[in-house]
């Protein structure tokens, strides 16, 4: 080591430390500078040097020392060069790695084979995990591995613990009493083994705050982690238990709060930090692996549990026999960021209030939104997106905000559309139900990612100050939209959703009065809605049988289950589910210059055939100004690519599109264009498993729905009405599609356990 008093890059250095190679030649030197700081610089070849090691080859310090040691001899292995000086000057072999604690390079091992090694830590956490890196790699070269840790103050090192008033021969009994280092199963997660603490006959121990941090958690704490890795811990707080996750301000604060109880003062931010992390080993490596939920979870056996949010942590249990609320559920929830409580559900209640709230303006309308509202409460999906729709003044904001205080309240009830797919993670991922407000578009990435929300899927997204960490989030989550325009206009995504028009409400009032009356109907509707998903379950486990699933098959097996218990008679969701579905299906091709063009082609033709690059030139003229739009493709390859996004809404229009194989030399590939006369649309035949199979047997077969091909020049409009009446307001039967559906047994509203 060399002591310097003179300037160097602005600061005043105070020693520099040359590390050598096995011929002691310099490689390069590690500068201490005052106020304490730590660079590194290399010889240039003229005499002078160069800042940085720019892939220079590091060595352990002292390494020619460390060769000619007798090969009996200990070589203590200490965090910093200072430590190393202060070894030396007690007649020890000792060295250290450059760039101090989590800098050991797998390459310095050879250096020590067949010796005796002893590793020192530093007295915090950091330094007691570098040290135990360190053993583990020298376990395995190495005749020895013994590995000390010297108590004494938060970050105190081996100087410290001598200058203190201990003595060499204190040290080398210390080493002599230590067990040979022995890693840990890397299954196991277990701390490192083997670690002995000096306890002098006048210095009394002196544990970290960190250690005293991990030792104040009760005996009653859960560990665990969810199978993403996630981990948490389930504490008792007040009588009842809570579930937090570990690297969260709630559990620090706990934690905080624990020590200050035991000895009467706070934590730094360090021991704070380091505790966690410990905890969280021993979460992930020692605990169990279970889910965590969010607002909504299945139940055991059937049924599910929906959140409460309220302080003592309870739920509501709902089954097929009834619904109650229990406190300290089995099923573990996080509370995240924002989320407010439900209110106690009273019971009688009846959703015909929810009428009050929301201007639904057909019966088919007020059947749907129930349905959705019902399964938004269930934690399996997929779930249909709700847009509400509907001009100035017709209550959509207010209408959201109603169904979520329903299922999931938050302080934030409603969003603007998020900038990218990290924003909408976050939404995700601090709420149960998705509720962006005021939507005039949807980019086509949103609109992608609502699709993966909606029925299932992942969005990766890069960890947060990190360059390659990339977060997975895996879920399904349901969406409400609301806005003036139909925004819905791609056609996976219409597919999915449910479209609502509300009404301009029959008389204003104040806002303060409607959510005053709201909040004295929620607990009633609350209940009510129970009550239904009681009578849903109920009619789920007696058995729904349904042939010919449409599209997101999961949502209408419920919407045909629940249907009676939410006041409406049997085989009615499908009517409205199936004219809801077609109407999004018309809005999507009249959103689609491609499509609109297409089926303007096929109102004159029956069949067509060509290439993609003929069929584009047959378009053109047809499309008109909508050539001149983004979406329309510029050449034959462009259009061959974007007709399979079209091709199902096409599909339910009479249109069937099919691109063949490459065919001759020329390898050209033709397109097959073909208009059907009558559209075949079979609606699902629904059974009750109570009834009998001759019943089932007997019943006819579904009948078929003749739909008359939509026009590309004349849009048809697509505002609701009710689907039982007709034009002149008589009421008309039930489409002859439902005469071969079987009505499921009707079930009671709610039988209390």
């Amino acid at each position: 080591m060399t002591a310097h008093t003179t300037s160097d890059r602005g600061r005043r250095i105070v020693a520099v430390y040359p590390y050598h190679d096995e011929d002691g030649s310099l490689l390069f030197e590690v500068v201490r500078f005052e106020p304490k700081g730590f660079a590194q610089r290399r010889p240039d070849g003229n005499g002078g040097h160069s800042w940085g090691l720019n892939g220079q080859r590091r060595v352990p310090y002292g390494l020619p020392e460390v060769l000619a040691a007798p090969a009996d001899a200990l070589v203590f292995v200490a965090e910093g060069e200072k430590d190393v000086h202060t070894l030396r000057a007690l007649g020890l072999t000792a060295t250290c790695n450059p760039g101090g604690a989590g800098k050991w390079q797998p390459d310095f091992n050879m250096h020590f084979a067949g010796r005796d090694v002893v590793v020192l830590a530093d007295n915090d956490g950091p330094g007691l995990a570098h040290a135990d890196s360190v053993a583990r790699n020298l376990h395995q070269v190495a005749h020895r591995v013994r590995l000390v840790w010297l108590p004494g103050p938060e970050k105190s090192d081996v100087s410290d613990w001598l200058d203190a008033g201990h003595s060499v021969d204190e040290l080398l009994a210390v080493v002599a009493q230590t067990p040979d280092y022995e890693p840990p199963m890397e299954s196991s997660g277990d701390a490192p083994t083997n670690v002995i603490e000096f306890r002098g006959s006048e210095a009394p121990v002196t544990k970290s705050a960190a250690v005293r941090l991990v030792e104040v958690l009760p005996d009653d704490a859960v560990l665990f982690h969810a199978p993403d890795g996630t981990e948490y811990t389930v504490v008792t707080v007040n009588g009842h238990r809570e579930t937090l996750k570990i690297k969260s301000a709630a559990f620090r604060k706990y934690l905080a709060r624990l020590l200050y109880l035991t000895e009467g003062k706070a934590p730094s931010s360090q021991a704070l930090h380091d505790a966690v992390n410990l905890i969280c080993a021993q979460a992930l490596y020692d605990g169990h692996e279970q889910e965590v939920y969010l607002r909504t979870a299945p139940r055991e056996g059937g049924g599910f549990w929906l959140d409460l949010c309220d302080p003592t942590w309870s739920a509501i249990e709902v089954t097929s026999h009834g619904w109650r609320v229990v406190e300290n559920p089995p099923v573990r929830f996080r509370r995240a960021s924002g989320m407010l409580a439900l209110p106690v559900p009273q019971r009688g209640g009846t959703l015909d209030e929810l009428d009050e709230f929301v201007n639904v303006r057909s019966a088919d309308d007020r059947l749907l939104l129930r349905t959705i509202i019902s399964s938004y409460m269930r934690p399996t999906g997929p779930y249909v997106v709700l847009a509400l729709h509907g001009e100035h003044g017709a209550c959509k904001s207010s209408a959201a905000k109603v169904i979520r205080l329903l299922i999931d309240p938050s302080s934030t009830l409603l969003s603007r559309a998020p900038r990218d797919e990290h924003n909408l993670f976050i939404a995700a991922n601090n709420g149960w139900i998705v509720n962006f407000d005021n939507l005039s578009r949807l980019d086509t990435w949103l609109s992608d990612a609502l699709c993966c929300l909606a029925t299932g899927g992942g969005l990766r997204t890069r960890e947060l100050y990190s360059d390659d960490t990339e977060r997975i989030f895996s879920a399904m989550r349901p969406v409400i939209l609301n806005g003036i325009e139909a925004c819905i206009t791609r056609g996976d995504l219409a597919d999915r959703a449910v479209t609502i028009y509300l009404g301009q409400p029959e008389r204003r009032q104040k806002e303060s009065e409607f959510w005053r009356r709201f909040s004295a109907s929620q607990p009633r509707i609350l209940g009510g809605l129970l009550d239904a998903a009681v009578g849903g379950l109920r009619q789920v486990q007696a058995g729904v049988t349904v042939e010919h699933l449409p599209r997101m098959a999961d949502f209408c097996e419920w919407g045909i289950a629940v249907e009676v218990s939410l006041g409406f008679e049997p085989s009615s969701f499908l009517t409205a589910y199936t004219k809801n579905h077609t109407d999004n299906n018309s809005l999507a091709l009249e959103s689609s210059p491609v499509a609109s063009a297409i089926m303007a082609l096929m109102t004159t033709n029956t069949m067509w055939s060509g290439t993609a690059t003929e069929l584009l030139e047959k378009l053109a003229p047809l499309a008109g100004e909508a050539t001149r739009q983004k979406g329309w493709p510029a050449d034959g390859a462009r259009l061959r690519k974007a007709l399979p996004r079209v091709m199902p809404n096409l599909r339910e229009a009479g249109i069937h599109i099919h691109v063949g194989d490459r065919e001759g030399k020329s390898g050209r590939r033709v397109i097959r264009i073909e208009r059907v006369q009558s559209v075949q649309n079979t609606v699902s035949t629904v059974s009750s498993a109570s009834e009998s199979g001759a019943e089932a047997a007997g019943s006819p077969q579904p009948a078929e729905i003749p739909s008359a091909l939509p026009s590309a020049v004349n849009a048809s409009k697509h505002e609701p009405t009710d689907s039982t009446d007709s034009a002149d307001g008589r009421k008309q039967p039930l489409s002859p599609a439902f005469a071969g559906v079987t009505k499921p047994k009707p079930v009671s509203r709610q039988e209390d356990f």
